[in-house]
């Protein structure tokens, strides 16, 4: 499960929070998770809570009908973050976003260097 939320969570387009208004204020809900388009017998075995930003805008959404929340989802906002998940992205993710400077809003490498905008 630890892999399964650093890929949801962690992406050089997403922002975290470390106050809650503001988080509330930004939507963070839709805006601070990621739609991992995972490979699909891995999807299938993860019970598709890969299909993560319909879960966080609605959890009592069942297991089942995600993919389907999912897509509504994406029809109707198009600037949620969707990636295709390969070894490639994930290893690419886990690079750019090492820490997170929540003053600058951005993330950076281990040595305090900006990795995204």
């Amino acid at each position: 499960m630890s892999w399964a939320l650093l890929a949801q969570h962690t992406h050089p387009d997403v922002p975290w929070f470390d106050d809650e208004r503001q988080w509330r204020a930004e939507q963070a809900q839709s805006r601070a998770t990621v739609h991992v388009i995972a490979p699909g017998p891995l999807n299938f075995l993860l019970h598709r809570i890969m299909e993560h930003t319909a879960h966080h805008l609605d959890v009592t959404i069942p297991l089942y009908r995600l993919a389907a929340a999912q897509a509504e989802l994406e029809r109707e906002c198009a600037s949620l973050v969707v990636e295709r998940w390969t070894p490639r992205s994930f290893v690419r993710n886990i690079r750019a976003c090492q820490l997170y400077d929540y003053a600058r809003r951005q993330w950076l490498d281990f040595d305090g260097n900006p990795t995204s905008s």
